[in-house]
């Protein structure tokens, strides 16, 4: 059912205007957001990287974090369509014959994966999700990006 459901909800917002689909991610990301068990959880982690930080400051971080999750969330399902905006920098470093890239599990990482793809042979080790519909799902977004 999460499959069908992810499939439905990725091919109408393919065929949507970025506007529109950029301006739902910032709700989903809201909607996070206005979660109090997930705000609470979210404010004592910040709080523990910076102790020095009043509520004040660190409450639109955080907001802005949750936005910036519902975006990638909805990057993640339009990525095809984003790929001729993204650019790689500092790739002159790539040598050939192979290599192993690190990086970090933030902000568009599908975006990031699928621009190195279009470019390199590339592979990603990913960790299965819990929910196998949305592993399946997953899976198959990520095989049908590098086609």
């Amino acid at each position: 059912m999460i499959h069908y459901l992810l499939t439905l909800i990725r091919n109408i917002l393919l065929h949507l205007p970025l506007g529109a689909v950029y301006h739902l991610g910032k709700i989903i990301g809201i909607s996070f957001y206005l979660n109090p068990l997930k705000r609470q959880a979210a404010f004592k982690n910040i709080k523990s990287a910076f102790p020095e930080k009043s509520s004040q400051e660190l409450l639109p971080i955080i907001k802005k974090s949750f936005i910036n999750f519902g975006l990638s969330i909805i990057e993640s399902l339009i990525v095809e369509r984003l790929h001729g905006y993204v650019e790689i920098k500092g790739d002159e470093r790539v040598v050939s014959g192979g290599g192993i890239f690190t990086g970090v599990h933030a902000g568009s990482w599908e975006m990031v994966n699928l621009a190195f793809s279009h470019k390199y042979k590339y592979s990603v080790f990913v960790k299965q999700q819990k929910q196998n519909s949305l592993n399946k799902f997953l899976e198959e977004l990520r095989n049908n990006e590098r086609m």
